[in-house]
């Protein structure tokens, strides 16, 4: 169960590091503001977690 977190989450923590090494790089400091990248990966994340979860209920009622 864990690694199946793990792998839904990825997406957001690749997003988030790079997010702050950009904003080190360019502007010298982290920007607290997203914007719409953050929107685009929290709903990639629910499609993702829907997902597995349908299929962990499935395997469940078997």
């Amino acid at each position: 169960m864990l690694l199946l977190v793990l792998t839904a989450l990825t997406p957001l923590f690749i997003y988030l590091i790079l997010r702050v090494a950009w904003d080190l790089i360019v502007y010298g400091n982290v920007v607290a503001v997203f914007g719409a990248g953050l929107n685009f990966v929290l709903f990639l994340e629910f499609l993702i977690f829907v997902y597995l979860g349908y299929f962990v209920v499935k395997v469940l009622k078997k």
